[in-house]
């Protein structure tokens, strides 16, 4: 340990030690179940100093754990090196272009993109990086009007293994390129990248809400209401039980309802009349309306505070009135669920407006919707009950099962290399094998990605 402190010494970024002040904050990940236990930590500033720190690893033979906020990390560092990015945020936007750095959320890009009267293809909270959620594939609140995240990528730059600082497009390192959208970060580290900016500086947007009691009902409608809607619309009906806790409001304590809530790229009047099915069955909150893209957060209202969440996923064929009914069965009393929330989102984006040439992550193309369960472990409940209903669901609708994960939504903190590998098609994972093979030889990113080796 003396030797990497004396050799680091001079780093350009922040290097941290297990004794020194700080350590523990700098290695927390937003997820709380993930407990890092990195030998050092490096917070870099630059791509230099990212090319120093993967060099230094490399020639130390230590492993590298890459975090900007550690939301659904699917490894814990154990030892090695764990590489902060959270201070490379920089963001610039020239035309319908915007190049932000490795460590950036997404509300580093918003402001910048909506003062340009555009917005990226994000996800549903600000709060959460742009680079995982890109390498991760990308399902965001636009999904079905501007595709996934990765389609929208122009290009990487990335310090793979061997300390070098690579650009990766379609015609530079295209096989690299291909691999990285929707490979997670098994290849490097990213330290910039280059997306492009859609016409959507406003959207209608916001949630009805149901009561639980009426939940088979409401999913039913859902089911029967997803295969009518064009492309415009991104929607999602989540079940939410709020448990008996200060941090949750106090009239919403002990209560479950349904909601169903999304992003509608399109006029008002439009929105409200592709909405009018949901809104006629009566909902005791209907809070839709036009709001600017930067103001995207209250449609899924995300927490913010770090959490000790765990949450299992998997993509859907089709999302029926029996798959509702099933679901419903398969919960129980929702009053004791382990899961506090259960999500179907509608996906399917084969015919967006970006839709692209391929990527690792073609799975995503073929499903319809995501499901994805998530708990959080206090009082009586533990990680092993809310893993143990979500596996059983997924158990008790297996014949509506597309596959498990994808990458962002498979869960969290170390989960078996081979379930991570379910999440992609045999002749994509053989060429992303190829790549790793190429790339990153000795594995030095083990914690990230696909884990192949």
């Amino acid at each position: 340990m003396q030797t990497l402190e004396r050799e680091l010494q001079n780093f350009g970024g922040r290097v941290l030690f297990p004794n020194d002040e700080g350590f523990m904050e700098a290695a927390a990940a937003w997820c709380l179940i993930v407990q890092h236990q990195p030998d050092v930590i490096v917070i870099p500033n630059n791509a230099s100093d990212v090319q120093a720190a993967i060099r230094f690893a490399k020639e130390k033979g230590l492993n590298v754990t890459v975090q900007a906020t550690g939301h659904g990390q699917p490894k814990t560092c154990a030892g090695g090196m764990l590489l902060v990015t959270s201070q490379m945020k920089g963001v610039s936007i020239e035309g319908n272009r915007a190049r932000i750095q490795g460590g950036a959320k997404w509300g580093d890009v918003m402001g910048p993109a909506y003062a340009a009267g555009l917005a990226p293809v994000s996800g549903s909270s600000t709060d959460v990086g742009v680079v995982g959620y890109l390498l991760g594939g990308g399902i965001g609140i636009t999904v079905r009007t501007f595709g996934l995240g990765i389609d929208s990528i122009r290009s990487f730059e990335i310090v793979t293994p061997d300390g070098q600082l690579k650009s990766a497009s379609e015609s530079e390192n295209s096989e690299l390129f291909w691999a990285l959208k929707g490979g997670g970060g098994a290849f490097g580290v990213i330290t910039e990248i280059e997306i492009e900016l859609v016409d959507c500086a406003h959207l209608y947007g916001g949630s009805m809400m149901f009561p639980y009691d009426r939940a088979e009902e409401i999913l039913t409608a859902y089911a029967n209401w997803t295969p009518t809607l064009p492309c415009e619309a991104t929607v999602c009906a989540t079940i939410m039980n709020f448990p008996p806790v200060p941090f949750i409001p106090e009239h919403l304590q002990g209560k479950a309802f349904v909601t169903i809530l999304g992003a509608l790229c399109t006029d008002e009047a439009t929105a409200a009349a592709i909405l009018k099915p949901i809104a006629d069955l009566g909902p005791v909150m209907n809070d839709f309306g036009m709001i600017p893209y930067v103001a995207a957060d209250m449609i899924h209202k995300d927490p913010v505070d770090p959490l000790p969440a765990s949450g299992r996923g998997g993509l859907l064929k089709r999302f029926t009135p029996e798959t509702a009914r099933q679901l419903v069965s398969s919960l129980g009393d929702i009053s004791i669920s382990p899961n506090l929330m259960i999500q179907i989102r509608h996906i399917g984006s084969r015919n967006s407006a970006l839709c692209p040439p391929t990527s690792s992550m073609d799975a995503l193309r073929d499903a319809e919707f995501l499901l994805y369960m998530l708990g959080v472990p206090m009082g009586p409940v533990t990680i092993e009950m809310i893993q143990g209903q979500a596996e059983q669901v997924l158990a008790d609708i297996a014949g509506d099962i597309y596959c498990r994960g994808p990458l962002n939504w498979i869960g969290e903190a170390d989960i078996p290399a081979d379930r991570i590998r379910e999440c992609y098609g045999a002749c994509d994972l053989d060429r992303i094998k190829a790549v790793k093979a190429e790339v990153d030889p000795n594995n030095m990113f083990a914690n990230a990605g696909v884990g192949i080796q």
